[in-house]
């Protein structure tokens, strides 16, 4: 033996045995290795001399001896010892009279309880040993091991075990495509690289597989394990391909101008998060178009009503933006781009990868784009009344329901409106006043009426300078239409502020008693409203005593002023009141019209001393006519239109100018005076005219004295 346990004892009758339990090496017939012996036949003796039979032993008993063996022979003396006394007691049942003296010593009865227990542990080990793994798919690309039970002949074993994946797949617990464990577990695992056919191979430790019996004769009967084996199987492919779902948010551009492309860029990423996006696999976003005049609510489905402008696709290789370019906007109003992935639109043989279709909200945060409206404004000028001048303006190209603010300026300048208006206010454009007006949509509107400055106006009459008000107009921007500028000046928006000035003629000549007045045409604007009052008054100055058309025109000291009277807006003409002319001589009267403003008075038009048309005379009654010889009467003179002085030495101006008489307070006050040259031609002429009236007159009393 080489190894085992060694017993001396004295027999009865005092002979001597020599007893050992162990294990012994012999040369394996086949191969010529060394092998583990046990003797399975005890009491016989030993002989290394041949030949030696082999013979395989397939019994369950055999197979746990071949598992005892394989796991506990050649470990120590003693474990070879229980491994002899195991094949003995609990394999053969051989024990004679010698053995049974050995185990009732204190070191066989160990011996015999390691025996036990080895027996005992290899009672799942009864051969037949076989494993069966199996795939089974999950969802979204994944999977387990499952049947890893390794198998004998009188059931299920425990035993480690080594699993390897072939194909893009990696264990959940590992992160390879290996896992070692015990027979029985069911690792999950997990496919990479879009997956594919996944097969499973299993591997088991070393067991041993079958006992051999070596016989000779006249030797005892040696038992050795074969060399243990692994218990290996694997399972059939199974195509597992790795699935993600694509969905993206999405953010348009908040503001399109009119054919201006558009676009929607969106944020793709997975119902995963983004990780779980198989390399290499594409998936295409397709958007589409809706436009409607006004502004939607968001919702799960298209509102009713829009127009689809048509889709557009893009295909996105990874998480992250991608921007798709879709048609141009072509009017103003608000669209909304909806964006979905749907697995049909997807190439066939890329399928498989995408677990379902996705849609995002209609104008869900940040998917609108609006165009803005661009509103316009027509406007004409109201006429002024009491003082006041209105805005009326017609906006067009509205947002529907916006609200508007549309700002009116009231401006006031030396220019006056010319062409289709100007881009740039004049140099001396003074603003009299604004007014916002609320405008909801398109539609005409009056705004509240603004004050018109009379004093600012007065000032630029005085100075020689045209007055005109016009109005401008702007609209503020709000979210959804642009912001508008109207032009300065423009004619329908302008008015002209005409200074006032007075045409006036005197009534005839007459015989004194004279019944006289003066009456003017008006033309021009009349200032008016509150805090404003425009008047009028007429003087009349006596030039002289003659009455035939010598008299110079002197306007000293007036020999007649009226009252001052209102003239009101829109009057054409004024009628001064009627007086009487007590004396004889040339009369002639100057018109003043003035304008007072918040009590300050400035004088508008002043008419020239001795002007045509002014001058009245007023002949003395004549004598009782002698009775003509001839029995018919005399022609009495008429009394005729006046005519001017023949020597005016005040100052003359055409009709409708500002003027002062010499002298008076207002002079210097109105328009720019002509020098008596100016009307030499005139003074001729109504000297002629004079000398007419004066010829008849005489030829009328030659006759007289004739008869």
């Amino acid at each position: 033996m080489a190894s085992g346990l060694t017993y001396n004892d004295s027999g009865p009758q005092g002979s001597v045995f020599n007893a050992s339990l162990g294990s012994m090496w012999i040369k394996d017939p086949a191969s010529g290795s060394p092998l583990r012996t046990f003797c399975s036949l005890y009491g016989t003796a030993f002989g290394s001399a041949g030949p030696w039979t082999e013979e395989s032993l397939t019994s369950q008993g055999a197979a746990r001896v071949a598992w005892v063996i394989s796991r506990f022979g050649g470990k120590s003396p003693a474990g070879d010892a229980a491994v002899q006394d195991m094949i003995h007691v609990f394999f053969t049942n051989t024990q004679d009279r010698v053995l049974k003296i050995l185990n009732a010593t204190p070191s066989g009865s160990a011996t015999l309880a390691e025996a036990q227990r080895m027996w005992e542990a290899s009672a799942p080990y009864t051969g037949s040993y076989r494993t069966s793994p199996a795939i089974q798919s999950g969802p979204s690309g994944t999977g387990a091991v499952v049947d890893t039970q390794v198998a004998s002949a009188s059931g299920n074993i425990s035993i480690p075990i080594k699993l390897t994946l072939s194909g893009n797949a990696v264990f959940d617990s590992t992160g390879t495509d290996t896992y070692t464990g015990t027979s029985g577990d069911a690792p999950t695992f997990h496919v990479v690289n879009g997956g594919g056919s996944i097969s499973v191979s299993q591997t088991t430790s070393p067991i041993g597989s079958s006992l051999r019996q070596f016989s000779s004769p006249g030797n005892q009967t040696q038992l050795a394990a074969a060399a243990p084996m692994a218990v290996s199987g694997s399972a059939k492919s199974v195509d597992i391909w790795g699935t993600f779902q694509p969905k993206a948010g999405s953010s348009a551009p908040k503001y399109v101008n009119v054919g201006g492309l558009l676009t929607d860029v969106l944020h793709v990423t997975t119902a995963g998060g983004g990780a779980d996006w198989i390399p290499g696999v594409g998936a295409r976003f397709d958007v589409e178009w809706f436009y409607y005049p006004s502004e939607q609510e968001s919702g799960h489905s298209v509102p009713e009503g829009g127009a689809s402008l048509g889709m557009a696709s893009a295909v996105a290789d990874a998480p992250g933006d991608l921007i798709v370019r879709g048609p141009r906007a072509d009017r103003a109003g608000f669209y909304y781009p909806v964006a979905r992935f749907a697995v049909a639109n997807q190439p066939v043989d890329r399928r498989h990868h995408f677990v379902a279709d996705w849609s995002a909200g209609f104008n869900d945060p940040g998917e609108q784009s609006v165009v803005k409206y661009a509103p316009r404004v027509v406007t004409k000028t109201g006429e002024i009344s009491n003082g006041t001048i209105a805005d009326a303006f017609t906006v067009s190209g509205s947002y529907p329901g916006q609200r508007l603010s549309v700002v009116s300026e009231l401006i006031l300048t030396s220019e006056c409106a010319a062409g289709e208006g100007a881009d740039t206010p004049p140099a001396d454009a003074q603003i009299a006043g604004r007014v916002t007006t609320q405008v909801a949509g398109d539609g005409t509107v009056t705004t509240a009426p603004l004050a018109v400055p009379w004093a600012k106006v007065v000032d630029l009459w005085a100075a020689g300078k045209g007055a005109c008000l016009s109005w401008h107009e702007s609209i503020e921007a709000t979210e959804t239409t642009d912001a508008w500028q109207g032009k300065y000046l423009v004619p329908a928006e302008t008015t002209v502020l005409e200074k006032p000035t007075l045409t006036t003629e005197a009534s005839g000549n007459g015989t004194v008693p004279v019944e006289s007045r003066d009456k003017g045409k008006v033309t021009g604007t009349i200032p008016s409203g509150p805090g404003v009052k425009t008047v009028t008054k007429v003087e009349q100055y006596k030039f002289g005593d003659s009455t035939d058309g010598s008299a110079r025109a002197v306007c000293a000291d007036p020999s007649y002023a009226s009252d001052w009277q209102d003239v009101l807006p829109g009057a054409s003409s004024v009628t001064y009141p009627t007086h009487t002319i007590e004396r004889p001589g040339t009369y002639g009267y100057v018109e003043t019209l003035k304008v007072i403003v918040d009590g300050k008075e400035a004088i508008l038009h002043t008419g020239a001393c001795g002007e045509q048309g002014e001058t009245v005379i007023a002949f003395s009654p004549s004598p009782p006519a002698a009775p003509p010889s001839s029995g018919q009467p005399a022609a009495a003179p008429s009394p005729g239109r006046p005519a001017a002085p023949a020597d005016v030495s005040g100052p003359l101006v055409n009709a409708g100018n500002v003027g002062s008489p010499a002298g008076s307070a207002d002079a210097g006050l109105g328009g720019p005076m002509v020098p008596l040259g100016v009307a030499g031609a005139a003074s001729v002429l109504v000297a002629a005219y004079l000398g007419v009236c004066a010829a008849l007159r005489r030829r009328a009393e030659s006759r007289e004295s004739v008869r």
